[in-house]
């Protein structure tokens, strides 16, 4: 299966649209968690296995890596999806 960047787009931009309706154009939310299990991509995707490999991210340096691609201080690279990832998925089980 394959999915265009530009569907990603769109689709992200109406996500993003419907939780400002619903919160406010200025939304923000609190990450009052830090710390959350990575695993390697080599097992996330091995149903066949348990996961051994965990290492831990923080959602506060990802937030300081995103905050620094807006700021222009950062080049934005495909890497910061990963960080960009961890919030979003965050942000979706804190709103539901």
């Amino acid at each position: 299966m394959k999915i265009d960047s530009k569907i990603l787009r769109a689709s992200f931009d109406k996500i993003l649209s419907s939780i400002e309706e619903r919160y406010g154009d200025k939304f923000e939310i609190n990450l009052t968690e830090d710390f959350y299990w990575d695993i390697s991509k080599d097992e996330l995707y091995n149903m066949n296995l348990e996961p051994k490999q965990l290492s831990i991210g923080s959602l506060h340096d990802d937030a300081k890596e995103i905050s620094k691609i807006n700021d222009q201080d950062l080049y934005p690279t495909a890497y910061n999806l990963k960080k960009l990832n961890s919030i979003l998925r965050f942000i979706a089980e804190e709103l539901n």
